[in-house]
């Protein structure tokens, strides 16, 4: 029986198992090069980016530009919008709101989730927008799972209490900025508390109302409030008008009364003067004194009478006299 020859030159199997070697540790190392390759990121300018290596965070905020991090399975990258405004709705929602008032019946049974108490126990339906930013990434990402619902909360129990240290003229009317300020400020509060890495933007009351049903009678209370105010400011503005002038006038008479006063101390210093000389020289004299101040009042009584002299004769018309210093004409 014959004997197979062996292959006499076993080369080219050994070639072949080389090559095959070779290609795989290329696939490899191409394999592991996309791999390294994938794990070059870049963080847009309103991002900030939250490294992860086996869960354990190793950048909390990598800031805009490119970054490498080891891909999954080893880490994990997280880029949120860290300057994106968020938009949360407390209270009844301008929706519903619009079909209450259409006549929604549906809408109102179902809107009492929304009602608020004021101070008073009255009911009010309000609603408040809250704005918020992510202030630090890594406490965003782990420390809260679901950010509206949290913002949500804080602010609505905050607006519970400020609603409640108001009466409801006052809500509706003057108190709107301070229930603002009160809850942005407690409900920032409170999240810091919670370590969420979330900032309140702002908080503004959208709307307060008294339930649509009653809402007429309110009205009125408003229209009426506001009349009231309206004469206060007349009234105000009246008496703005007339108390400078009789202010005015007030200066104006004792001006006057100041000047009559002086003027009469002056006269009567002066008469006094007068008579203190006149009595001197009457103690010197009293007989001259006596006839001289009887012809002074003779003369003051003839300047001013008119004095007519008669002819002896009855005849012709009579004839005025005009005594004057110059004598008689």
């Amino acid at each position: 029986m014959a004997k197979t020859p062996e292959n006499p030159n076993p080369r080219p199997k050994a070639d072949r198992r080389r090559a095959a070697r070779a290609v795989v540790a290329a696939c490899a190392v191409l394999a592991l090069a996309a791999y390294l390759a994938s794990g070059f990121f870049f963080v847009q300018p309103d991002e900030r980016a939250v490294i992860r290596r086996f869960g354990r965070i190793v950048e909390p905020q990598a800031d805009p530009g490119l970054h490498f991090a080891w891909p999954w399975p080893v880490g994990r990258v997280d880029k949120p919008r860290t300057r994106q405004v968020q938009r949360v709705t407390v209270g009844m929602d301008p929706e519903t709101r619009a079909a209450i008032a259409a006549g929604d019946l549906i809408a109102a049974t179902r809107s009492p989730g929304s009602d608020f108490f004021t101070g008073d126990t009255n009911i009010v339906k309000a609603t408040m927008v809250a704005q918020y930013q992510i202030s630090a990434v890594d406490q965003y990402l782990i420390q809260t799972a679901a950010p509206d619902a949290l913002v949500a909360l804080a602010v609505q129990s905050v607006m519970v209490e400020a609603l409640g240290g108001y009466s409801i003229d006052d809500a509706l009317t003057s108190a709107k900025a301070q229930i603002q300020n009160y809850t942005r400020e407690h409900a920032q509060q409170m999240l810091d508390r919670y370590a969420c890495g979330i900032t309140l933007v702002a908080v503004d009351l959208e709307s307060i109302e008294p339930p649509h049903a009653i809402t007429g009678a309110f009205r009125d209370v408003a229209s009426a409030k506001k009349d009231q105010e309206k004469q206060i400011d007349q009234a105000k503005s009246y008496a703005n008008q007339i108390i400078p002038r009789a202010q005015g006038r007030a200066f104006e008479l004792r001006a006057d009364a100041e000047s009559y006063r002086q003027r009469r101390i002056q006269e009567a210093r002066g008469d006094a003067d007068a008579f203190r000389a006149l009595h001197a020289e009457y103690a010197k004299s009293p007989q001259v004194t006596r006839t001289r101040l009887l012809l002074d009042t003779l003369a003051r009584i003839v300047e001013q009478a008119d004095t007519y002299v008669l002819p002896p004769d009855a005849q012709g018309p009579p004839m005025k006299l005009t005594i004057g210093q110059s004598g008689v004409n």
